[in-house]
């Protein structure tokens, strides 16, 4: 289940143009505020589409114009992309444009179900904001390997998004329009399916839904985010969330210098 998709479910509450009243987001999370100042929205010609989060590729870097998101995100959208970092987004907020690009290695879901075999691969892309953000410290990436180094048995995790709360009984999403934040815990016995590119989170106790597609898992409390939210087991994120994994050579060497490796939008 591609999160983008769901998107759809969501567009009378989420466009941003015509929201008065933000919902909420983040199934079982709390309001954010500007507890992840990095985190923000992206759009696509004014329409919400995922989340995203300002990084650095040094960290000695104070400011950065390069925003992370879910290849799902920028792979084949033609329009103007757009970001902001307000935490609940409305006509005033600050919107910074740029340009899309997609890990070259990414390749769609095969087909929108829960089967393992079909999830996509290489789930990254990068936003190029024409200036920096200021006043943001961006996140920091993770090292080579680093989610290998973890105990997945008590390591937790904070996923951070801008995506639908929940469902109506008839499975219609919720809300979705403000920043929202989850802790959660990594599933015991990850699946040999999904081998080491993603991390499977469980979204039994809170985590992510529709609308949260590319948004940072960070490490624990801290400003490094391990992966980015891309796909689920359920259509009602009730079930496994998978986080792409972005401590791995290909995808650090994308993020580090994007318009040079990435395909762009």
């Amino acid at each position: 289940m591609s999160r983008r998709l769901g998107v759809l479910l969501v567009a009378a509450v989420a466009v941003l143009v015509v929201a008065a009243q933000p919902g909420i987001a983040i199934v079982g999370g709390q309001f954010d505020g500007n507890l992840h100042p990095n985190v923000g929205l992206v759009l696509v010609d004014g329409q919400p589409i995922c989340t995203g989060f300002l990084y650095r590729t040094d960290p000695s870097q104070t400011t950065s114009n390069l925003v992370a998101t879910a290849g799902h995100c920028t792979s084949g959208e033609t329009g103007q992309f757009s970001v902001t970092f307000d935490p609940t987004p409305n006509l005033t907020s600050t919107f910074y444009t740029g340009t899309a690009y997609t890990d070259p290695d990414y390749v769609p879901q095969g087909k929108f179900n829960n089967s393992l075999q079909q999830f996509a691969t290489d789930d990254l892309g990068v936003i190029v904001l024409e200036q920096a953000v200021a006043g943001v410290v961006p996140a920091d990436l993770p090292s080579v390997g680093q989610v290998d180094t973890l105990n997945l048995k008590t390591q937790t995790f904070t996923v951070v998004g801008y995506g639908s709360e929940g469902f109506h009984p008839a499975n219609t999403a919720l809300g979705g329009g403000r920043r929202m934040y989850a802790v959660v815990t990594a599933t015991p016995g990850q699946r040999t399916q999904t081998g080491d590119q993603f991390l499977r989170l469980d979204g039994k106790q809170s985590g992510s839904c529709f609308g949260d597609s590319g948004g940072p898992n960070f490490l624990g409390t801290s400003n490094t985010a391990v992966g980015v939210t891309s796909w689920g087991q359920s259509y009602v994120c009730s079930d496994h969330g998978y986080v792409y994994r972005i401590d791995n050579p290909d995808a650090l060497a994308f993020l580090n210098n994007p318009t040079a490796i990435g395909v762009p939008s």
